[in-house]
């Protein structure tokens, strides 16, 4: 029935927001209530959340459920299991504490709205525009509408809306902020021609203005890259990190997967294994309902969910499990996506976390961003659509665009919150990824950079070389060294 109930969504062009789902299937009869909320040809929005089906449900009289919890004071934001600190205390009689930073699990508010996605931009501009105002070449900055007269210096930031090449190799961007457009042409002789752009990123640019007032010859292009983070700074404990379950698929292999929390078990005295990091596509509901039998009966994906908890209760009670969803696990596929529903939460230990993706953390007095990373294979097509860019060059220009995914594509579907929250701030001193299946470590500007290789083997990794795919495994790190290894 899930399965019917999706694909009738997904043909009227509306992706679910998982909350949302789960209310449609606890009606009688979920077909029938969807076919109403489908009722009418017009605003069934992009991204259909779980306030707008009870207003829909409200005004159509279709659940007197929904007129109950709206006139209760209408659908809130609760955050779904999630503690802004959990204190452990550790062999050494010292306290361990995970606290959430940033995360957009209970604070979503988009509806898919097309406004909305201007909101979104504009939020961008601004935050990345103070950033970039703080270096000195741009000082003397101007809107778009106020440039001097032809031949002046300028000095201006905005969305990059278009990227060309002209035929003699020079590099044309046309830039937008909220006053109007300039068209930039960068000579194929500067440094900054063979840069990588991005549509929508943030960029300043240093030049001329043209004869029409309208263009500008850049001298310099200008990034957000930030100032190093601080090198120095050291925590407690230790963390295991791996990504990229794909519980479901053909290819997971159950036993290596409990050999590997087995490990854990066995090493959390040793190494002071404090907390667990999964990071996305923990289950691959693709695989899951694909597969599924409809006359079976039951429910797939939830069993699915309480197997891979029921997996971690072996786990030493000071070992926290942090749960961080993907694009193939049950959430709304839109960046950022909220934590996975309280309904797959069951069987899972008490003290896990559940957050959203991504989220900023503070682990062990360590900072962490924790990005499952659809938005590397962006980032990998745009660097070099031949496949061979390498993980460690990806996340690191991640770090110099201070975004995790700049431009929606049909692969990168954005939501159009009114803060944008894929853009890398605050800086971590750990920024962790996964999704292209290769494990890689690197650093840029004093952030450690680490890609998770898969633990589902056998699977293909996204035209990424360079680095060993080595699955089955994750990385180590200790947070009181900032050492890092392959774990097991």
């Amino acid at each position: 029935m899930q399965k019917k109930v999706l694909k009738a969504l997904t043909d009227r062009g509306t992706l679910v927001q998982t909350d949302a789902l789960e209310y449609i299937m606890g009606q009688p009869d979920p077909m029938a209530f969807v076919n109403r909320l489908l009722s009418k040809e017009d605003d069934v929005p992009l991204s259909m959340s779980l306030e707008w089906v009870m207003e829909r449900a409200l005004a159509e009289g279709i659940d007197d459920g929904a007129v109950q919890t709206l006139k209760d004071g209408g659908v809130t934001g609760d955050v779904v299991g999630v503690q802004a600190s959990i204190p452990r205390d550790g062999t050494d009689g010292s306290t361990f504490e995970i606290k959430v930073i940033k995360d957009v699990t209970g604070k979503s508010t988009c509806e898919g709205e097309a406004r909305e996605y201007q909101v979104l931009l504009r939020s961008r501009l601004n935050s990345l525009r103070g950033e970039l105002l703080k270096r000195p070449p741009l000082s003397g900055y101007v809107s778009m509408d106020s440039l001097p007269p032809p031949g002046r210096r300028a000095a201006v930031v905005g969305l990059v809306e278009d990227i060309r090449v002209s035929r003699k190799g020079h590099r044309i961007l046309v830039l937008e902020d909220e006053t109007g457009s300039v068209s930039v042409l960068i000579p194929s002789d500067r440094s900054s021609a063979s840069s990588l752009f991005m549509a929508d990123e943030v960029v300043g640019v240093v030049g001329r203005v043209g004869d029409d007032r309208n263009r500008m010859v850049a001298n310099e292009v200008i990034f957000p890259e930030p100032q190093p983070a601080d090198g120095t700074v050291r925590g407690q404990g230790s963390i295991v990190m791996v990504g990229d379950l794909h519980w479901g698929d053909a290819a997971f292999q159950r036993e290596g997967w409990d050999q590997l929390i087995q490990h854990v078990t066995n090493r959390s005295g040793i190494d002071d294994i404090r907390a667990l990091l999964m990071l996305g596509d923990l289950v691959d509901t693709d695989a899951l309902l694909t597969s599924a039998d409809a006359s079976s009966g039951g429910d797939p994906i939830q069993d699915a969910y309480s197997a891979l908890g029921q997996s971690l209760q072996g786990l030493p009670d000071k070992v926290i499990p942090i749960v961080i969803p993907g694009e193939k696990d049950a959430v709304r596929i839109t960046q950022p996506q909220p934590a996975i529903a309280k309904r797959l939460q069951q069987g899972f230990p008490d003290r896990s976390m559940f957050l959203g993706n991504p989220s900023w953390l503070e682990v062990g007095g360590i900072s962490m961003l924790a990005y499952h990373g659809v938005g590397c294979e962006l980032y990998a097509k745009r660097m070099d659509p031949s496949g061979k860019t390498r993980a460690n060059n990806i996340l690191k220009e991640m770090v110099r665009k201070r975004h995790l995914c700049p431009s929606m594509t049909r692969d990168t579907p954005l939501a159009p919150e009114s803060t944008d929250m894929m853009i890398i701030d605050p800086l971590p001193r750990v920024m962790v990824t996964a999704h292209l299946h290769w494990g890689a470590v690197g650093n840029f500007r004093n952030v450690m950079l680490v890609n998770l290789p898969p633990v589902v083997p056998s699977r293909l990794p996204l035209s990424i070389q360079g680095e060993s795919s080595s699955p089955g495994t994750g990385f180590i790190l200790h947070l009181d060294t900032m050492e890092i290894s392959p774990f097991p």
